[in-house]
């Protein structure tokens, strides 16, 4: 018989890989050996596990309206999904899912997705929160059951069923009456045509952040978790292109349907900003929706700057001479320069104040 780990064994190597986040140094391998343990465990107890097909049938029609979260990294992305996460009509789904690149026209067995989805629903971004489903063991059993009965009645090749059969098996777990559920994956504003194809009645949310504060957020997160020199031309023409796509994909699809907001604005005006997304959602605005949180839990921010960090609260605005200094501090005059000469025709054109430019030269 398999000795399986407990909660608590489980649960002790989750604070470890925290406790060195986002660093992958001397607990990264008990991390993945502890993880890909309890997902093979969930895989062996869930061909026993008895389906409640009515709870199949109920959970359905989840998969029928979707939002995407667009954004370039470190734009803002994942505060905008925690703010969604926690609303009763939402289902939210945990971190980057990397949608397009790990499920469409996937070759992977049904067993793969159950491994990689487990891993994911009990540690979505590597530090707390923990456990999306809950931190008990059946729930992500479950999970496997569910997911791998409808996948096998629903997979069809060049599509994205496998993605709906992950969806419509968390919602047979969490048997709540969701009406839409939320993807995240930064730069999905690149993907749209791939997305339409098999969503083409989508909403879009596209998250824009004042570009050289997303680059200096970049290159912190550059020096944090790859072992790799900061290419300033590279992420400044990423940060371009995402700010362009917000334009054009507007255009093609009309205001209806894809959604612009500016990271600023959540931080200083939270209240209006979520009403109008609300609104754009045709969700019932509720306080929830200011409060963030991942799988109902309060949510730890992402910011790579340690005194810029919070639980359960958005942070509050940055002052301007702050704002100045943190750029100044991480980024060299010739990045800045550089970062400049690639950005600063986006500051007029989506907003912002070109007198930024002139204060962070100074």
């Amino acid at each position: 018989m398999t000795n399986h780990l407990s909660i608590d064994e489980i649960n002790k190597a989750l604070l470890d890989r925290e406790s060195e986040y986002p660093f992958r140094k001397k607990y990264w391998q008990r991390f993945l050996d502890t993880t890909q343990s309890f997902a093979n465990e969930c895989i062996e107890k869930s061909i026993d596990f008895k389906i409640d097909f009515d709870r199949i049938e109920k959970s359905s029609s989840v998969t029928n309206n979707q939002v995407f979260i667009c954004g370039s990294m470190k734009s803002g992305t994942s505060l905008i999904q925690s703010l969604l996460d926690n609303h009763r009509d939402m289902l939210v789904l945990p971190g980057d899912t990397h949608m397009i690149n790990k499920h469409l026209n996937s070759e992977n067995e049904i067993e793969f997705f159950i491994d990689m989805w487990v891993r994911k629903l009990v540690s979505p971004r590597g530090r707390t929160p923990f456990w999306y489903l809950g931190m008990e063991k059946d729930p992500y059993v479950e999970f496997s059951s569910y997911f791998r009965k409808i996948a096998s009645e629903n997979i069809h090749s060049g599509d994205l069923s496998i993605f709906n059969s992950i969806v419509h098996a968390i919602s047979c777990v969490q048997n709540r009456d969701t009406k839409i559920f939320v993807e995240k994956t930064p730069e999905n504003e690149f993907r749209i045509k791939d997305i339409l194809k098999s969503y083409p009645n989508a909403k879009f949310i596209h998250i824009i952040r004042s570009p050289i504060d997303n680059l200096c957020s970049m290159k912190s997160l550059t020096n944090k978790m790859f072992d790799e020199n900061f290419n300033v031309n590279h992420v400044a023409n990423s940060i371009k292109n995402s700010f362009i796509m917000s334009h054009n994909n507007s255009k093609l699809l009309g205001f209806n349907r894809y959604h612009v907001i500016k990271y600023e604005n959540l931080i200083s005006d939270l209240e209006n900003t979520m009403i109008s997304v609300s609104k754009f959602l045709d969700i019932d605005y509720n306080e929830i929706l200011t409060t963030p949180s991942e799988g109902g839990k309060p949510s730890v921010s992402n910011s790579m700057f340690e005194d810029r960090k919070s639980s359960g609260k958005v942070l509050d605005s940055e002052t301007k001479e702050k704002r100045i200094e943190r750029i100044k501090s991480t980024l060299t005059r010739e990045e800045l320069e550089a970062a400049i000469w690639h950005l600063a025709d986006l500051y007029s054109h989506f907003g912002y104040s070109p007198m930024e430019i002139r204060d962070l030269l100074q």
